[in-house]
């Protein structure tokens, strides 16, 4: 890899790779110039004239002409060192540029690789939309503009049945109040006999939601269970009354009732009933007869059968 997430980091790469290749080739020209044979052939030349200066020496040439003649030629050969590279940085220079080189062929061929992958992108976008999955982007808004037409339309009716339940609701609630005033009026005097002054209140299904009497309310649930029995007498008596006022009079029947009540309340409870039964039908069954010895009536006994001989 040469280190390039994309096309144009391996640009850049290219591009410092070509600025190293020129800096070499320069250079190499400038390396040539001066020294067109290498650094050896400079230093053969240099062996040259201090072998001939020796030889003029011998000869008896002046020797300050000599000594200039070499000196120059020093001078010549230190200039041309210094202006050249020497093999370390040749071989360093030589080095840069192989990699350079090599770093230009990996940003090349990502280049290429990059390139390569646009196109089949491009050829399999094409090739979507020749199967058709550009037509389905209309067809699939079509279906969502028909839901959310569906939807506000759910909307709607769910809104106009909420309306409906809620005037339903209105509509059982005044029928109930309107059911449970009479029976709330017939109810009041008994409660008064039992509890001394109290209120008896009510919820969906005409059961009993709680018992005001002294200003207090209670629960209905937080009542204990011979309050609760006592209670539920009295509701079905005024039912019983209520029904009776309506021409469809109906026995009042308590099973064993008041059971969990103390002597003062059974006593209250059973004086209520005495009244109630000058123009009701109440039947009593119990197996505690002295508990209900006030009321007065019939008492019916049950006996072993025998058949007739």
């Amino acid at each position: 890899m040469i280190g390039a997430g994309s096309i144009a980091d391996a640009q850049i790469l290219a591009e410092a790779r070509e600025r190293t290749v020129a800096l070499l080739d320069r250079a190499r020209a400038r390396l040539s110039g001066l020294a067109p044979n290498g650094s050896a052939a400079i230093s053969s030349a240099i062996a040259r004239m201090t072998a001939e200066s020796q030889a003029l020496t011998a000869r008896d040439v002046d020797e300050s002409g000599l000594e200039a003649a070499a000196r120059a030629a020093r001078d010549h050969f230190d200039s041309l060192k210094n202006a050249v590279m020497n093999d370390a940085e040749f071989r360093a220079a030589v080095v840069a540029l192989d990699s350079a080189r090599q770093a230009d062929r990996t940003a090349a061929e990502t280049l290429q690789r990059l390139s390569n992958r646009i196109e089949n992108l491009k050829s399999e976008q094409a090739g979507a939309d020749e199967d058709g999955r550009a037509g389905q982007v209309d067809a699939l808004k079509g279906a969502f503009e028909r839901h959310d037409r569906e939807v506000k339309r759910l909307e709607a009716e769910g809104k106009a049945l909420l309306l409906l339940a809620q005037t339903l609701d209105g509509i059982e609630a005044q029928a109930r109040d309107a059911f449970f005033e009479p029976v709330t009026r017939r109810l009041r005097p008994h409660l008064n006999d039992v509890f001394g002054d109290a209120d008896l209140g009510f919820k969906d299904a005409f059961a009993i939601s709680g018992l005001t009497r002294d200003g207090q309310r209670e629960d209905f649930a937080s009542l204990s269970d011979g309050t609760r029995e006592q209670l539920s007498v009295l509701v079905r008596l005024s039912f019983a009354e209520l029904l009776a006022q309506r021409g469809t009079p109906v026995p009042l029947v308590l099973d064993d009732p008041l059971v969990y009540s103390d002597d003062d309340r059974l006593a209250k409870v059973c004086g209520v009933l005495e009244r109630a039964s000058a123009h009701l039908q109440i039947i009593v069954l119990t197996c505690r007869a002295t508990a209900f010895q006030t009321l007065s009536g019939h008492r019916v006994s049950v006996t072993a059968w025998r058949p007739e001989a």
